[in-house]
């Protein structure tokens, strides 16, 4: 999923063989079937596609996408809704790179913040990270080890390194070393909370950053997000529901094969089996109290009042999880601090006033 830079305020989305963007109301199809794969390069609904894994929007027009089972890159042109291929042989699968590359199983492509020349994809079967130069579409491998089926590519805006789903947990790539190293999850699926080094996944797919330090995962087959804190090295679940739809807060949502993530400011877009989910919520956060005594002595010594006027802690959406450096006022130190400067500022002008005359 992502926001529709084509159509401001929708969300462009996959559904299966179909590209499809909506306003939570009204959805169109833009190009390929939900009920029909193949393979097929022609316009809107008559182009056919064989299950869409992931997308990026090069521009506002043009969007590149996944085709695992044609085992290619496609475009899409918003303008006129036609297809066409974008990198390697469709239908022809293989392990070549070059500017004819060939692919086994392409699932994620996203654009490298570090080098916006080129796009970094992963290939599921091949346990492969590999680049495509922009400008001449030549492609070459960065990392390769078919004991890992990558996933889902989410890359880390300050350092460069990748985070990636794969088959059972999730790893880090090293943009700099070129070095991969497993974060999470083992060789075996299953569910297990707590611990990093304990943590069990089920075909992890989607992941997102909620915080610089905390990670969301869609724990696919487990069927429930999954909150990675990479400073307490622990994990916790999140909708943690068994295959079902259900609305309601986060100890009773139920999720089914939650796949991709979006966040938007405080919003938290789902996409899982037929449906699109959104969970909203406010920030719960009790702040310290401002002591009054603390602030008259402040004021007095060296009316420095901005310095206690609001109080700054982290806080935790309750429904996001995400950890925010929240400002809080406390009103009543505020109108106390104001009105005790005031007067003393007063009072002081009044002795000035007095020893002038």
């Amino acid at each position: 999923m992502a926001e529709d830079e084509f159509v401001p305020g929708n969300l462009l989305f996959a559904d299966g063989n179909a590209l499809k963007t909506t306003d939570g109301t009204t959805t169109s199809l833009i190009a390929g079937s939900s009920i029909s794969a193949g393979y097929l390069e022609d316009v809107g609904s008559n182009a056919r596609f064989n299950a869409i894994f992931s997308f990026i929007q090069l521009s506002r027009s043009l969007i590149v996408l996944a085709d695992i089972n044609n085992y290619c890159f496609r475009n899409v042109d918003r303008t006129t809704n036609l297809t066409s291929t974008y990198s390697g042989n469709c239908t022809n699968r293989g392990d070549r790179d070059g500017v004819d590359a060939l692919f086994d199983s392409p699932v994620s492509i996203i654009q490298d913040v570090k080098n916006n020349t080129q796009l970094l994809i992963a290939d599921f079967t091949l346990g492969s990270l590999r680049k495509i130069i922009l400008a001449s579409k030549h492609v070459s491998t960065i990392y390769k080890d078919g004991s890992y089926r990558l996933s889902t590519l989410l890359q880390d805006p300050s350092t460069g390194n990748i985070y990636v789903t794969f088959a059972h947990g999730s790893g880090l790539f090293d943009y700099e070393s070129t070095s991969f190293s497993v974060v999470t999850g083992s060789s075996r699926r299953g569910f297990v909370d707590g611990a990093i080094s304990q943590i069990r996944f089920d075909y992890p797919r989607g992941v997102a950053f909620l915080s610089p330090h905390k990670l969301l995962i869609a724990d696919s087959f487990n069927h429930r997000l999954r909150v990675l804190d990479l400073i307490t090295n622990t994990s916790s679940s999140i909708c943690s529901g068994f295959g079902a739809h259900l609305d309601g807060d986060l100890s009773s949502c139920q999720l089914s094969l939650p796949q991709s993530l979006l966040t938007v400011n405080d919003v938290i877009f789902v996409g899982e089996y037929r449906y699109i989910r959104s969970i909203h919520g406010k920030y719960h956060c009790t702040p310290a109290n401002i002591n009054i005594r603390s602030v008259v002595t402040l004021i007095l010594c060296s009316v420095r009042v901005q310095l206690l006027q609001r109080q700054c802690v982290e806080c935790i959406d309750s429904s996001t999880m995400n950890l925010q450096s929240m400002c809080v006022y406390d009103t009543l130190a505020v109108v106390w601090a104001l009105f005790l400067k005031t007067a003393f500022s007063l009072l002081w002008l009044f002795v000035m006033c007095q020893s002038v005359t």
